[in-house]
């Protein structure tokens, strides 16, 4: 199943999900940061991009402080893709 949601508003709150794509500007990955981790199961995947390189390390303080970590980057000019894991 796959779902569309505005920072986690409107998500099936009981479920645990594997997957998250979010494909925005930093600071709103940031704002999303700290209760996403509450929705994902153990395993999960996200992919995080429409991060603009200025704002990588801000965006890496953040997965850090909120318990992720990325595992994986990709740029293509001024834009980066992370791919990111709870850590254990």
């Amino acid at each position: 199943t796959v779902g569309v949601s505005d920072l986690l508003y409107g998500i099936d709150k009981s479920e645990k999900y594997d997957f998250c794509l979010a494909n925005i500007v930093a600071e709103i990955i940031i704002r999303m940061l700290p209760d996403l981790g509450a929705h994902l199961t153990p395993d999960a995947t996200i992919i995080l991009s429409g991060i603009i390189e200025p704002s990588k390390n801000d965006v890496l303080s953040a997965l850090d402080k909120f318990g992720f970590e990325a595992l994986k980057e990709a740029q293509e000019n001024d834009w980066v893709a992370l791919l990111v894991k709870k850590k254990r």
